[in-house]
């Protein structure tokens, strides 16, 4: 059965969402930021312990593709990225082997699912490279990507569809509560919570690793080698 106290404040959160979109649906595309904003505050910074970083930018890899801009994404803590000329609240050059997931925000995710489906496709071109990692299961060298709607596709049958179509890791929309991932597919407030699910596993699931950041920039780069606890 599920614990009441947890589905309220999850039905809170959706609630807070749904009210944020319909206030805001008559103001600019600059305005519209906003939701991005505030879903990392609300659903990302204070419910994913440190030490994981959030923010936004472009990422890359030991082949020198590059994604293109990104809205949010997560940061493992001993992984190192780049700011414009140092300031905080700037878009960040990441390497790939440090980001832990990305997520794309969007109004209407049905109405934006051509730009969701563009952004994953350059994004699913970079590769991580470990010279030595634990993980827990399979360790991933792909970057998992994940879109959010705060609204949406009104069923779970077209949701599952548009998801088996793409070659995402999750979908979630806000004002139906549908998730749609490749582990959980859940209704109502349990959609956020799966949503949340998706992300500790993969924040939890990398025990130890030690990137290849060294071949970015020198010469001299480690073996790899790899243990994974199953």
């Amino acid at each position: 059965m599920s614990n009441q106290h947890v589905m309220n404040r999850l039905q809170a959160l959706l609630d807070f969402f749904s009210a944020l979109d319909s206030g805001g649906k008559t103001l600019s595309s600059s305005m519209k930021g906003l939701e991005r904003e505030l879903f990392i505050q609300y659903a990302l910074s204070h419910i994913i312990a440190p030490p994981f970083r959030i923010g936004s930018g472009d990422i890359t890899d030991l082949s020198g593709q590059r994604s293109g801009q990104l809205d949010i994404v997560i940061e493992y803590g001993n992984s190192i990225s780049f700011p414009l000329l140092c300031a905080v609240h700037t878009p960040r050059l990441y390497l790939a082997e440090g980001v832990c997931a990305v997520i794309e925000v969007k109004s209407d995710l049905s109405g934006k699912w051509g730009e969701v489906l563009s952004s994953s496709s350059r994004l699913k071109t970079l590769r991580r490279s470990y010279s030595d990692w634990i993980s827990y299961g399979k360790m991933a060298h792909q970057i998992p990507y994940f879109a959010v709607g705060y609204r949406g596709w009104k069923t779970m049958d077209t949701l599952q569809r548009k998801f088996q179509q793409s070659d995402l890791d999750g979908l979630l929309v806000l004002d139906s509560g549908l998730f749609c991932g490749k582990k959980y597919q859940e209704k109502g407030p349990a959609s956020l919570y799966a949503f949340f699910m998706a992300l500790q596993e993969l924040t939890g699931g990398l025990i130890s690793a030690l990137s290849d950041y060294k071949a970015y920039a020198l010469r001299a780069h480690s073996s790899k080698n790899h243990l994974s606890i199953t």
